[in-house]
C-alpha cells in the first residue's frame, strides 16, 4: 500500500516478526487475548477503510440485525485480498501456529463439557464481556 511492494512486504514481516511473541503468548494464556503493536500504517489503513464502501472487494456481507445480532454489518474480503491483509496474513501464521497448538495440546483431558476450558482467561478472571475481535 506503501512505497513498493518489496518495501511493503519486508515492512510488514518485520513489524511481525519485531513483535515479542512470547509476551503475545502469555497474554492469551493469561487473558484470553493479546494486543500486538500497530502493524499497519496510517495509510494503509486509510487504503483498507476506502475498501469497505466496493462491493467487488467482498465476496460476502453479514447483516447482524438479520440475526438478532443488534445494529451493524461485517463483511468477509474478496480474493485476492488486498496487499496488506495478504502479506500480514502470511507474516503473523507462522508465529500464531505454536501458540494455537500449545492450546490446543493444553486442552487434553477437558471434555466437550467442560465449561471452564471454553470460557476465555478473562472471563475466570472476572471479565464477564469476551469478544474474539473487535
Amino acid at each position: 500500500m506503501t512505497g513498493g511492494a518489496t518495501d511493503t512486504v519486508s515492512a510488514y514481516r518485520r513489524r511481525v516478526d519485531g513483535t515479542d511473541w512470547a509476551a503475545v503468548a502469555a497474554e492469551l494464556a493469561d487473558l484470553g487475548c493479546a494486543l500486538l503493536p500497530r502493524l499497519l500504517t496510517v495509510s494503509d489503513g486509510r487504503e483498507l477503510i476506502k475498501l469497505y464502501d466496493r462491493d467487488d472487494a467482498f465476496r460476502s456481507t453479514i447483516s447482524m440485525r438479520r440475526h438478532g445480532f443488534g445494529e451493524g454489518e461485517y463483511r468477509y474480503l474478496a480474493t485476492p485480498l488486498p496487499e496488506a491483509v495478504d502479506e500480514l496474513r502470511h507474516a503473523l501464521y507462522p508465529h500464531l501456529l505454536p501458540i494455537a497448538r500449545l492450546r490446543t495440546e493444553s486442552s487434553a483431558g477437558h471434555g466437550a463439557d467442560d465449561e471452564q476450558w471454553f470460557r476465555p482467561a478473562g472471563y475466570r478472571v472476572g471479565q464477564r464481556l469476551v469478544w474474539g475481535f473487535v
